[in-house]
């Protein structure tokens, strides 16, 4: 592995999106339980926003050593964000 691909650095990134992964599962998993619930579509959007975080980090995780799916790892950053910014004009 080169430098950037230490332990420390693979064991970061795996974390990272462990935890955006739960973030959705556990919002997911709220909206199923709420169906009444009058902010269903902001749960769904941060749902969708936490899945593409944590997709995009682990393939981050997987690009640490090469150059893996560059155009595509900047697409998923992009698509992570829309959710957030439909978030905020749902917000107004």
């Amino acid at each position: 592995m080169t430098e950037l691909g230490s332990h420390d650095t693979v064991l970061a990134y795996f974390i990272s999106g462990l935890a955006f992964f739960a973030l959705g599962l556990s919002v997911a998993l709220q909206m199923g339980r709420a169906h009444d619930y009058p902010y269903r579509r902001p749960l769904v959007l941060i749902a969708a926003a936490a899945f593409l975080r944590a997709l995009k980090k682990w393939l981050d995780l997987g690009a640490l050593d090469s150059q893996f799916s560059r155009p595509l790892r900047a697409r998923l950053n992009g698509a992570a964000a829309s959710p957030l910014v439909g978030l905020a004009r749902c917000a107004r």
